[in-house]
């Protein structure tokens, strides 16, 4: 594969990517990229006109799975404001939590465009199946940005064509994407960071503690996030959460014995 520099314009920015940029900087995951999935990246960056060092999309891959496109959460909303022709959204959900719609109104369009999702078909979940700590809390706030984006990309296909949203796609959890930008000129290989299963394993630990959060624990460890903890450090990070457990249940015991 070659190594060329493509370089093309992003809102005010001009992006310069290659293969060995995307491969070095911008792959989250401890999966091995390949070189077809490293240039669908690009093309994909380049016709879309993402920036991914300001985490407008991501690629992800974990294992041998194949790898994920995913754009950034704020990328869809200021595309949709800079279009001359939209005029505004929309978005609702059923009382049982079950079913979420969206409308996109449409400049000269007489109805709006609406979508409609069901939370089986979307929810989040880990690899034990269980449902990611990002959909357990707000269920509905997510279900409704995954009506909101289909209904985007149906009403502007040539502005939203290939992009997918991190809430769209059940094996990727939004919580756990860094929305930092990344400097090219300081960022580390993911081999430097722990792995998916470590990763797992800390947020299950956390989500165990009464009262703990994942703000306060990164606080308190000065992580930037769970996903970018580095490998060196696992074995501090796993040691606290443990030490937390044991503090909460010691604190817990006190209360109901009083």
């Amino acid at each position: 594969m070659g190594n060329d520099v493509i370089k093309y314009k992003a809102g005010d920015n001009t992006v310069e990517l290659s293969p060995d940029i995307i491969r070095q900087y911008l792959v989250s995951g401890d999966g091995k990229i390949t070189d077809q999935e490293i240039m669908m990246f690009l093309k994909l960056c380049e016709y879309q006109q993402l920036n991914p060092f300001l985490r407008e999309v991501y690629l992800i891959k974990f294992g041998s799975k194949p790898a994920t496109m995913v754009t950034g959460k704020e990328t869809f909303l200021k595309r949709a404001y800079r279009n001359p022709d939209y005029q505004g959204h929309k978005t609702g959900i059923s009382l049982d939590g079950k079913i979420a719609w969206a409308e996109v109104y449409v400049k000269d369009y007489q109805t709006p465009i609406r979508c409609e999702v069901d939370f089986e078909e979307y929810v989040g979940r880990k690899t034990d199946g269980s449902i990611n700590s990002i959909w357990k809390a707000k269920p509905n706030t997510m279900l409704k940005k995954v009506a909101l984006v289909q209904a985007l990309r149906e009403a502007f296909p040539e502005t939203f064509g290939g992009m997918y949203s991190q809430e769209e796609i059940s094996t990727v959890d939004a919580e756990v994407l860094s929305t930092e930008n990344v400097d090219p000129t300081r960022a580390v290989s993911q081999s430097d960071y722990i792995t998916e299963q470590q990763l797992s394993e800390l947020t299950d630990m956390l989500n165990n503690i009464e009262g703990g959060t994942e703000k306060e624990y990164l606080r308190l460890m000065k992580f930037k996030s769970m996903a970018e903890i580095p490998a060196k450090d696992y074995e501090r990070a796993k040691q606290a959460l443990i030490v937390a457990k044991k503090k909460s249940v010691e604190l817990k015991a006190k209360k109901e014995a009083s």
